[in-house]
């Protein structure tokens, strides 16, 4: 062979492999060919490409990658990022990811405007330039330090492990912070005439965090991935805690309706109540709550008014709510603001691990919103004795002080088994209580995606055993660790856990039923153990630790969950077709379940506490793709400066990539078609969640083999429907405990033994009463 053929040779190999690195071909489901593949770039940067010699007042002029959008409250400069090259930033390429960070959708609604628990209000019209290029503070939030203190609270579980492993050192939250996050894909088209012909609109998705309404950020969740597939990503931060939620209301005059009517209220019939109006409204003053909720809306009123400003279909719009997040989503369903607007300000939406019909996804209770204000009007020291008063003093305080305060709001009363900062019944945002809603068919008819993870309540479970007193024998976390307790370093697992205990088990459920006021708490405690005891081994601490957060799990994601799926499927009320062999109108459903059970080889938490909370978001926002071809140095610079994330805190597998492929595509499919399976999986098609079958999607992929395979030729290896699987029913058993029977049980008396008399004891009685009526002379 000569030099010349070893050099073209070489020359061939380096552009393949070049182009192999540079492109990652992410199919559809149930698609294997060329045509259809999707090119994912694993870049997040350059922010700024400088241009040399460039000086000027405004940054961003002196960027070659600016991309600025005209809107009308300011000229927004964001940044691209060349998909056509390995490396930097290339003018003349044709695919770019568009990033605007930090973008405001409303007034700051702080203290110093005046404008804390006021509605949001559009920001002023302006044409001066705006840095959108780095994110903007989150919502103001609780902060614990200590391991004590945040131990014992399930978002303090969540705080320190999904948000740890993604939150960036620095991080910050203030009230100033209504902003949005735009991620977008630009591909420049030439004509004939050398004319830019891109004049194309992508679907929308617009994510929504949320852990109890009190923690989050949308800053977490970078769009490069997600956009990259043909999608406009927008993230959004809204109001959390009180400052989105607290209420001051009392809409309800006593006379008219009993405490009990709005919660235990099931059968379909109208709520009649009067909308309490004081007449001595100079001493009274009501905050009527949900100003999360409005920040929503508001947020996608920005999104209507600028879709095409960024390539956006305002007609195509799915929603994503998660966690508590997902109980907002589907309260706008609802509302005749948003979700029953006309036109509808979305058309799709995805619950992900929550619903309004879960605890804490809508008050209940009607005295309980005051409650709650006032019990953290006293923590922060201010005067409840009337609202005006109490509510001028919460105006007064820093958002520091008042997020600290919210985090330890609690009542436990009779029935009350909400949250303390959820919406409430405020007639204008949602006009009577959810359940009326949905059982009269007063709801939008949309295709839903509704889900959930194997473990969502394990941090739920956590906490309960963390308030005991005796976790310090429990050895879930690495003794050894002691400097992460009260730290933001990560906690690492006990290689030697060893499970639970029974004792441990019956002292967990004991505090549940005695928080729930159980008349008979022993009785309650032992159904529960005997509902959650794995009888095939009974013995087996680690299967009891496992139904034990099951417990969780089916009390406070799944039972609240699975009820919103059952009305949203409801048969009379689907929107009907014309079946032509009929020639009858039959009802379309539109609603779909999934139970999410992936579980990564290389995350060691997973496999002690299970398929936790928030463990699939990075699937689905294609973090292990972002990874690929970079070595751990590149990923830790790069996360950090482009993303402002930490690097990951273990090293994503081959498996994991593929499970990622699967969640990008179910999310791609269902935003673009409504279907997020339109071709076969290997002869299976998720099909809807209806009343006769209540099947879901179960999403799993299983492989013990070590794979020596590069990433290419592992895809094409391995089938991408492996460990999945359509099922049916799932948990209706324990669904059905927790919504039907579990509230009657706090309700049962206690059913104590009649003493049985012994001779002996009968006999001694008898001579003590006798030896006291001689003595009285009886």
């Amino acid at each position: 062979m000569n030099d010349t053929l070893k050099l073209f040779i070489i020359i061939s190999l380096w552009s393949q492999l070049t182009l192999s690195q540079l492109n990652y071909c992410l199919k559809p489901i149930g698609c294997y060919h060329d045509e259809c593949c999707f090119n994912i770039i694993p870049k997040t940067g350059p922010i700024c490409d400088p241009i040399p010699g460039c000086v000027a007042y405004f940054q961003p002029d002196c960027c070659k990658n600016s991309r600025s959008i005209h809107t009308d409250y300011g000229i927004m400069y964001g940044y691209a990022i060349s998909l056509d090259n390995e490396y930097g930033y290339q003018e003349n390429g044709k695919r770019y990811i568009q990033i605007w960070k930090g973008i405001p959708y409303a007034k700051p609604p702080t203290q110093k405007n005046n404008l804390r628990f006021h509605r949001p209000i559009p920001p002023i019209h302006s044409n001066e330039k705006y840095d959108a290029t780095y994110f903007r503070s989150s919502c103001s939030q609780p902060n614990f330090n200590t391991f004590n203190e945040w131990s014992k609270y399930s978002y303090g579980w969540y705080k320190h492990f999904t948000l740890e492993q993604m939150n960036q050192e620095g991080f910050n939250d203030h009230e100033d912070c209504l902003y949005l996050n735009i991620y977008n894909l630009y591909e420049i088209d030439i004509g004939l005439n050398n004319n830019n012909n891109n004049n194309k609109q992508y679907p929308i998705i617009v994510f929504f965090h949320g852990i109890d309404h009190l923690i989050g950020s949308a800053n977490y969740y970078p769009g490069h991935v997600l956009a990259q597939l043909g999608l406009v990503v927008i993230t959004v931060n809204y109001r959390l805690g009180p400052f989105g939620y607290l209420a001051i209301n009392k809409p309800y005059l006593q006379k008219n309706i009993n405490i009990n009517d709005i919660s235990d209220h099931d059968d379909g019939d109208n709520v009649d109540v009067d909308v309490d109006v004081d007449d001595d409204d100079e001493e009274e003053e009501i905050l009527m709550g949900n100003y999360g909720l409005w920040d929503q809306i508001r947020a996608l009123e920005f999104i209507h008014e600028h879709a095409d400003k960024f390539l956006g279909d305002r007609n195509q719009i799915t929603v994503i709510g998660y966690g508590s997040a997902a109980a907002d989503v589907a309260l706008h369903l609802l509302s005749e603001k948003s979700g029953r607007r006309n036109p509808p300000l979305f058309h799709r939406v995805i619950l992900m691990s929550g619903s309004d019909q879960m605890e804490g996804g809508f008050i209940q209770n009607i005295n309980e919103s005051e409650a709650y204000a006032k019990q953290l009007a006293y923590q922060v020291g201010c005067d409840v004795s009337s609202r005006r008063s109490m509510i001028n003093c919460l105006r007064s305080r820093t958002s520091t002080e008042i997020s600290n305060a919210a985090a330890k709001t609690r009542i436990h009363r009779p029935n009350w088994l909400t949250k303390p900062w959820a919406p409430t019944l405020d007639y204008d945002f949602i006009m009577n209580t959810p359940k009326y809603l949905w059982n009269n068919g007063l709801y939008a008819h949309i295709p839903l995606i509704g889900g959930l993870v194997v473990d969502d309540g394990v941090f739920h479970a956590l906490a309960s055993i963390y308030r005991l007193d005796v976790p310090h024998t429990w050895n879930l976390i690495n003794s050894t660790q002691n400097n992460a307790f009260d730290s933001h370093e990560l906690l690492n697992p006990n290689t030697e856990f060893s499970g639970m205990s029974i004792d441990l088990m019956r002292s967990g459920f004991m505090e549940m039923v005695k928080n729930d006021f159980a008349l008979d708490p022993v009785g309650i405690t032992n159904s529960l153990l005997f509902q959650y005891t794995y009888w095939p081994d009974k013995e087996n601490t680690f299967s009891r630790w496992e139904m034990y957060r099951s417990a969780w799990t089916d009390r406070f994601i799944g039972s609240g969950l699975i009820q919103t799926l059952q009305y949203h499927s409801n048969p009379k009320y689907a929107k009907k077709k014309l079946e032509s062999i009929t020639n009858q109108y039959l009802p379309m459903n539109y609603t779909q379940m999934y139970i999410f059970g992936y579980k990564s080889n290389n995350d060691k938490w997973s496999q002690i506490i299970g398929v936790y909370p928030g463990s699939e978001l990075q699937y689905i926002f294609g973090l292990p793709l972002l990874q690929l071809y970079k070595t751990i140095e590149e990923i830790n610079k790069q996360w950090s400066i482009d993303l402002n994330m930490k690097p990951p805190y273990y090293q994503y597998t081959n498996l994991d990539i593929q499970m990622s492929n699967v969640m990008l595509s179910l999310i791609m499919n269902f935003a673009k078609t409504s279907n997020a399976t339109p071709q076969l999986i290997q002869n299976l098609i998720w099909d809807t969640y209806r009343i006769e079958n209540r099947t879901y999607l179960w999403l799993n992929l299983i492989d013990n083999r070590t794979l020596m395979e590069s990433y290419h030729s592992n895809l094409k290896f391995k089938r991408v429907d492996k460990g999945f699987d359509l099922k049916q029913n799932y948990r209706l058993n324990t669904y059905s405990y927790w919504i039907y029977f579990y509230n009657k049980q706090l309700q049962w008396l206690p059913r104590y033994s009649l003493p049985t008399p012994i001779l002996i004891n009968l006999e001694d009685y008898r001579l003590a009463t006798f030896s006291l009526a001689e003595e009285e002379n009886c």
